[in-house]
């Protein structure tokens, strides 16, 4: 059984880079993400032990190298993403250029490994 969270949504405002604090409700091992259609930029994933501040770069560590959990996103994108949390709870989505086509809202949702149940 797969152990999942509500569907949350996480705005990045017109004209902004940033998106708002996205509680899962609970840390999750992964999340998969409806990213929706950006400008093109670099988007970011950020996230924290808490759900005050910004969040800071999610990593992962692949070969002794930290790779950022980021894509680069052509203008028009609309896709799903999954993305691996680690027990992460609280998450940030960071565009490095302002959405001036206005609002973003991407849908998120975590959850964790299937479990044997017999």
């Amino acid at each position: 059984m797969i152990r999942v969270s509500a569907w949350k949504e996480c705005v990045i405002a017109a004209s902004g880079q940033l998106s708002g604090v996205c509680d899962l409700g609970k840390p999750y091992e992964y999340a998969v993400v409806q990213v929706p259609t950006l400008d093109t930029t670099t988007l970011v994933v950020r996230a924290s032990r808490t759900a005050t501040g910004t969040g800071v770069g999610l990593y992962i560590t692949h070969d002794q190298t930290a790779v950022p959990v980021a894509l680069n996103i052509a203008s028009g994108s609309n896709f799903m993403w999954i993305i691996p949390l680690m027990g992460v709870q609280y998450l940030w989505f960071y565009a490095a250029s302002a959405q001036t086509s206005g609002a973003v809202t991407f849908y998120v949702r975590g959850f964790n490994g299937a479990v044997k149940t017999n």
